[in-house]
């Protein structure tokens, strides 16, 4: 009698994934267990007010416009750093303040050790390996690295994402895959750092090519088409964030350098 792998693969493979939740939760013990919050580098002098500024904006129902408490005002919607549409901040909704921190903080490692588990079955390494695979990119150095700098963080752990349901679209080119992946671009997006997400780009482009080498119904016109319309889609979906921040850049004097006429004036007379 031939016994059926499939149901049995997706066994091992839920208490696999379970076991990887647990060993990250089991990591970050301190933020689960206790009322521990990292206050190190650049959290607690900057991430930290301007996070507190969009949870007060949050629970008063106000779009988070400006920052009184930074430098003497700051247009918080117009900076990509904030975060200020990414969906996992609706913790600040629910929770207060630093409750709301440590359960985002619990919920991106969570993100980056089940993604990359799914990548690496996905590539058909055994449930083990992918295990590995997936405590190495989730508590790895590069990722807790940046847990100092949240919206490098925060958009770092959603790669593995990225990667699994791009190479589903490339294999399988299906309206519901092309939406899953335009959805989790968004999301990284919309994360703080389009710096990371266009190093992410690159990386999809770099694999796409070698997902076009392993399938032959997979063409190089298929690679750039879904590339550029799923990216097309993102830009469209965040223009709410985008329009802002090109505002401000357009309206800024970051490109023009303050005259030393005009840069000493209050030094020089302090009175």
């Amino acid at each position: 009698m031939q016994i059926n792998e499939a149901p049995v693969r997706a066994a091992v493979d839920r208490f696999c994934l379970i076991l990887t939740v647990f060993l990250i939760l089991w990591y970050c013990q301190d933020l689960v267990l206790t009322e521990s919050v990292p206050f190190f580098r650049d959290l607690s002098t900057y991430f930290y007010p301007m996070r507190y500024s969009l949870f007060e904006s949050y629970r008063s129902g106000n779009l988070p416009l400006w920052d009184r408490h930074m430098a003497m005002g700051f247009p918080l919607l117009a900076d990509f750093q904030t975060g200020a549409f990414y969906p996992p901040h609706l913790f600040f909704l629910i929770l207060s303040f630093f409750p709301a921190i440590r359960a985002i903080f619990v919920f991106h490692f969570v993100v980056a050790g089940a993604g990359a588990y799914c990548l690496c079955r996905s590539w058909n390494h055994s449930p083990y390996l992918s295990i590995v695979g997936a405590l190495l990119f989730a508590l790895g150095g590069t990722t807790v690295s940046l847990a100092n700098l949240l919206n490098h963080f925060q958009t770092a752990v959603w790669l593995p994402w990225v990667i699994l349901l791009w190479e589903k679209v490339l294999r399988n080119a299906s309206l519901k895959h092309f939406l899953a992946f335009t959805l989790i671009l968004a999301i990284q997006f919309l994360a703080g750092s389009p710096e990371l997400f266009a190093l992410a780009m690159a990386l999809v482009m770099i694999d796409g090519i070698r997902v076009k080498r392993s399938y032959p119904n997979v063409s190089y016109r298929r690679v750039i088409t879904v590339l550029f319309a799923t990216n097309l889609l993102v830009l469209m979906l965040v223009m709410i964030q985008l329009l802002p921040t090109i505002e401000l850049f357009l309206q800024s004097r970051r490109q023009q350098p303050i005259p030393p006429q005009e840069a000493l004036h209050w030094s020089f007379k302090p009175i």
